[in-house]
């Protein structure tokens, strides 16, 4: 089980928490080096607990950062996030969210997320995958009014469409990697919406020990002006399952 984004991001990508086990409990400890409004070193922690059933999966993560720029320490950085999916194919699966978020890098003062949708696999295989998803979210953002100019939005409270499209190739025993993409509009104006492009290597060391190489490319079309629409994370995470 492969670990999240949880940096300088308002999307989770909870696809990768993809596991064929009934029961999953993980530690990823993890070190980024962010280049975009700012250039970060950090340290992390991300314990997951999952249940895979035949026909209901149920998750639950959350992680919490701490954030260095130059010799200033933040830590302001965490979410968690529950999620249930309930298969009513072998291809057609639901799936119900719900997120809360802070974010000191980016002025997020709190995010909360609720989030309903549909998932079908294109291509349901053993070593390869490819899935379409997409749903409605009922997001309320609240900025940090001290970093916000006179006259932007410091609360929002939008509906928002959800777009997914998740890879997974199982190269062999020891190498995977996934590549997931998101696509949120707002309903009233399409043209702000937020893109996720995620991409991971898993590299399996011994059973239960993993490197997790990952770049992550976020971009947000209605950013408050003070940060730039474009961040880029890449980041390098030891992951431990039990």
């Amino acid at each position: 089980m492969s670990g999240l984004v949880c940096n300088s991001q308002t999307i989770i990508n909870a696809e990768r928490l993809n596991h064929e086990d009934s029961l999953v409990v993980a530690l990823s400890f993890l070190y980024n080096g962010n280049y975009g409004n700012t250039t970060t070193n950090q340290f992390g922690i991300t314990p997951i607990i999952a249940k895979i059933g035949i026909n209901n999966d149920y998750k639950l993560f959350g992680g919490y950062n701490i954030l260095r720029s130059g010799t200033e320490t933040l830590l302001n950085s965490g979410f968690v996030h529950a999620r249930h999916n309930y298969k009513l194919t072998d291809k057609l699966k639901t799936f119900e969210f719900y997120q809360l978020q802070f974010n000191e890098l980016i002025l997020l003062n709190k995010r909360e997320v609720f989030g309903v949708g549909l998932q079908y696999s294109i291509i349901p295989d053993t070593t390869l995958t490819f899935s379409l998803g997409s749903g409605i979210i009922q997001e309320n953002e609240f900025l940090n009014p001290r970093s916000i100019p006179i006259g932007e939005k410091l609360n929002t409270f939008y509906i928002r469409v959800t777009f997914v499209g998740n890879f997974e190739w199982n190269i062999n025993d020891k190498l995977r990697l996934n590549n997931v993409v998101y696509y949120q509009p707002y309903v009233n104006n399409i043209k702000d919406y937020r893109l996720l492009n995620d991409f991971n290597l898993s590299i399996s060391i011994i059973k239960n020990i993993s490197f997790i190489l990952s770049s992550t490319l976020r971009y947000d079309n209605e950013s408050p002006s003070t940060l730039k629409p474009i961040d880029l994370v890449n980041s390098i995470e030891l992951n431990f399952s039990f």
